[in-house]
């Protein structure tokens, strides 16, 4: 819900100011859509994976803007899993649409293990992310 991203907005404001430029903020998921809004907003980096994208009018009236996402976020998607396929309207034009998508530097991991057993919605989970980092070292 907003309520929640503008408190991960106010919740990013006082350790940014005390640690600078050596905060990151992580998150997944819902946890990735408000890393991605509190960096956006407060300036530090994020990493988030399979995350939710952060709705503009959130970012703006949290005092932030798109300008530096690039630079700011790193984001890790597993091929074909949920979010990320609903987002980019892949499947589903509409609700692709109706769906802010995840800002950043942009990079997709591997739907790695048997792909007859898994759904997208399996493919969304952290363990999948990690299998997908696993296959890139």
């Amino acid at each position: 819900t907003s309520t929640q991203y503008y408190k991960a907005i106010q919740i990013a404001k006082a350790p940014r100011k005390l640690h600078g430029d050596k905060l990151t903020i992580v998150g997944h998921s819902l946890g990735g859509g408000l890393a991605s809004t509190a960096s956006l907003t407060c300036g530090a980096k994020a990493v988030t994976f399979n995350p939710s994208g952060p709705h503009a009018a959130t970012v703006v009236g949290g005092g932030g803007n798109f300008r530096n996402a690039k630079t700011l976020v790193t984001v890790f998607r597993v091929k074909e899993e949920i979010l990320t396929t609903l987002e980019d309207g892949r499947r589903f034009a509409l609700i692709g649409l109706l769906m802010p998508d995840s800002v950043g530097r942009q990079f997709e991991l591997p739907a790695a293990g048997s792909r007859s057993l898994l759904t997208p919605f399996q493919l969304h989970g952290m363990d999948f992310v990690l299998l997908g980092l696993e296959t890139l070292q």
